[in-house]
């Protein structure tokens, strides 16, 4: 956001242009403690998490294409902010407290800022999760989404049973989808299948491209040519309605995503 702003508002414009639905913000990873800890002061760090909205804003407003476009600001775990790859893990031990202060000023930025949704992601962690539920209503108008990570399709990635997970997130009136990211793409439809008989929401599914995050070199290694598209029409089949990729996708694999689920879609019609 502050080195390289047009080549964020570049991206968010590439995937509208394709077709997407949703820009997710820059923010992943941004806190305003990790930039002040990288050297700025507070008022720049709450100034570069509003930009983020500010980059996705202008990209939208510039994209051509007809389709439904929402701003959706993008809540990463602790794990994102320690950079050590434990967003895979769910193995850092704060209290439900700890976390509530470290999302709460930018959880409030992104909203103040104007995004139409909240998307928590990548999230592994079972307390962590109630905890981003209890910020959510402070802000009872706020929609959100969930997508946590996962240590094999049927648990999270601390071990909590997708079930469990399942029975907190149906009966939250502010989630309007669930579901999982940045996982192998073969884990999505047995994920679905534990969690769909039962569901009362739709589900929300971005895998990633494959292979194994290295928080050393902060990149995916063993990452194989996989193509999300050929798996969308059965993650829509077992009830997924927001469909994309994590890691490794580019703005041609939402293309194609695109391609194939309006023309089944329309098939089915």
């Amino acid at each position: 956001m502050e080195r390289a702003p047009e080549a964020i508002k570049a991206a968010h414009q590439a995937f509208f242009e394709a077709g997407a639905n949703i820009a997710t913000t820059a923010s992943y990873q941004a806190s305003v403690e990790g930039f002040v800890k990288a050297g700025h002061k507070n008022i720049e760090a709450r100034t570069l998490m509003r930009k983020a909205v500010f980059l996705a804003k202008q990209a939208r407003t510039a994209s051509g294409g007809d389709q439904a476009k929402w701003l959706a600001g993008s809540i990463g775990p602790y794990g994102a902010f320690l950079a050590d790859g434990s967003e895979y893990r769910g193995d850092y031990e704060l209290s439900d407290l700890e976390l509530y202060a470290f999302h709460a000023e930018r959880f409030a930025l992104l909203v103040e800022a104007g995004v139409d949704l909240i998307f928590f992601e990548t999230i592994p962690n079972f307390v962590e999760v109630k905890t981003l539920l209890k910020l959510l209503e402070k802000f009872p108008d706020q929609k959100a989404c969930l997508t946590v990570s996962l240590k094999d399709p049927y648990h999270m990635s601390d071990g909590t049973a997708l079930e469990d997970l399942q029975t907190l997130l149906d009966w939250h009136p502010q989630i309007i989808a669930y579901g999982v990211n940045c996982c192998p793409a073969a884990w999505v439809s047995p994920a679905l299948d534990t969690m769909g008989p039962s569901a009362l929401k739709p589900f929300i599914v971005y895998p990633n491209l494959g292979g194994t995050y290295n928080p050393k070199t902060k990149q995916f290694e063993g990452q194989k040519e996989v193509s999300i598209s050929d798996w969308v029409t059965d993650w829509y089949d077992k009830g997924a309605r927001f469909i994309g990729g994590c890691c490794g996708t580019t703005a041609q694999d939402i293309r194609e995503v695109r391609q194939n689920l309006d023309a089944y879609i329309k098939n089915k019609e």
